[in-house]
């Protein structure tokens, strides 16, 4: 058991990363992107305005299914369209959400385990990280997604100072991006 556990230590990478280290930078390239398009700007800065307790839907998540108002507030927010966009482009297969700056998702192109996502290292040290910076993550077994992924996280920001105010994530499957050279010149 402890081999296991050692070699699955071994095959997670996660850290910081600008966009032009490794490979990783032209997948970098486009989520960046997304993350400074009006459209997740606009979200952010609705979400934000708005002063939700991210608790009171977490308390609730595990009960919503795809018809509720909340939980379809979520998928069928326009950021989620563009984040399926991105995903089928590098890697067919993926999730990916927005997140606020309280921790609370915006959007998502998939229920995600929790709603309430300001505990987890994605959101944490992303929001450390200055913008056009991104933190990636290899290899993780992601029970919403239901596959290995590569988790690439990049800071929102907006006019409304140099803080962050919120982190786009984007996981693309693992296994796709090994096989199909989505980063080979």
């Amino acid at each position: 058991m402890k081999k296991v556990a050692f070699v699955l230590l071994l095959l997670s990478y996660h850290g910081y990363m600008s966009a032009n280290d490794g490979v990783d930078h032209c997948l970098s390239f486009a989520i960046i992107a997304l993350a400074n398009t009006k459209l997740v700007q606009h979200e952010v800065r609705v979400y934000n305005g708005m002063n939700i307790s991210p608790q009171t839907l977490e308390n609730r998540w595990h009960e919503l299914d795809e018809s509720s108002p909340e939980l379809e507030a979520i998928l069928s927010n326009p950021v989620s369209t563009e984040i399926v966009n991105v995903i089928e482009s590098l890697s067919a297969h993926g999730e990916g959400f927005l997140i606020g700056r309280n921790g609370g998702l915006i959007a998502a192109t998939n229920k995600t385990t929790d709603y309430y996502q300001g505990d987890e290292p994605q959101f944490v040290e992303t929001m450390k990280l200055p913008k056009g910076q991104v933190w990636v993550q290899r290899s993780i077994a992601d029970k919403s997604a239901g596959t290995m992924l590569t988790k690439i996280a990049t800071p929102v920001f907006t006019s409304s100072g140099p803080e962050p105010r919120g982190v786009l994530v984007i996981g693309l499957d693992q296994f796709v991006l090994d096989f199909s050279g989505a980063c080979s010149e």
